[in-house]
């Protein structure tokens, strides 16, 4: 079913939204709403597309998304015009845990957060997040499975991908959309005027890797070891097989079940 706009301005809640960019189909929603940032629109506008012929994600992996049953969109948010630039590694962290929290709000108890930018729903994959510097602004992308079968996902992508109607959760994309704006927007609000900290007390209620143990993969090197869950800057830090301990601010997680562990660990 196609999103209705007038719906979702109905649901809305807070500012971001209010100028909603709706388009059938684009080559990207971040690039969309790059163009949209030259052109002087202001934080809080937001691209939404059914459709992307060249959505991306993070280390420039593809978005699958199938029209009508997911939300594809980009939220332009203002960088700061003075005092110390923010960590940007950790806005990702701040919309991510704030889309788990929305989502829970709506009835997902289950949805979780996977460090750095993952929504997962039971050791699933639910969405994705994409944060780039444009010029005078940041790009918030994010990709959702709302309405997905099984059958609707690539083949190769049934055992790690989800989708709310999967999980249970049937409200409708206006819906979602609308309290996952108004989740960011509260959680950035927070995260500027009060810093990281204020976010950090609420991770590890959503936590999906706290305990877990993984494989991270940083300038091809890999590192096994169990999750302690985030250093006080929102790193990663995990606790390495070999022994010892290590912060990471960038790289592939790799979620490592106990079939994969191998003896011993």
């Amino acid at each position: 079913m196609t999103f209705d706009p007038a719906l979702f301005q109905a649901e809305r809640k807070g500012r971001w939204g209010a100028d909603l960019r709706w388009h059938e189909r684009l080559g990207s929603t971040q690039d969309e709403a790059a163009a949209a940032l030259a052109a002087g629109a202001g934080e809080g506008c937001v691209v939404l597309a059914e459709a992307q012929d060249a959505g991306r994600g993070r280390w420039g992996k593809q978005w699958e998304g199938r029209p009508g049953l997911s939300l594809l969109f980009t939220a332009l948010l203002e960088a700061p015009a003075a005092g110390p630039p923010p960590n940007l590694g950790q806005l990702p962290l701040v919309l991510g845990l704030a889309t788990a929290q929305a989502l829970r709000a709506l009835g997902l108890a289950d949805a979780a957060c996977k460090w750095p930018n993952d929504v997962w729903w039971r050791g699933r994959k639910l969405g994705g997040l994409l944060v780039e510097g444009r010029g005078r602004g940041l790009l918030a992308g994010c990709g959702l499975n709302v309405g997905q079968a099984p059958e609707d996902f690539p083949p190769e992508l049934r055992p790690s991908a989800a989708s709310l109607a999967q999980a249970g959760l049937g409200a409708p994309r206006e819906a979602v959309l609308a309290a996952v704006l108004a989740a960011w927007e509260g959680a950035v609000g927070r995260w500027r005027s009060e810093g990281w900290a204020a976010v950090a007390a609420e991770w590890p209620a959503c936590d999906a890797l706290a305990g877990q143990r993984c494989r991270l993969m940083r300038a091809g090197q890999g590192y096994e070891g169990r999750v302690l869950g985030l250093a006080p800057d929102g790193a990663l830090r995990l606790a390495l097989d070999q022994g010892g301990s290590m912060d990471f601010h960038s790289a592939e997680v790799e979620h490592l079940r106990p079939a994969e562990a191998g003896p011993g660990h």
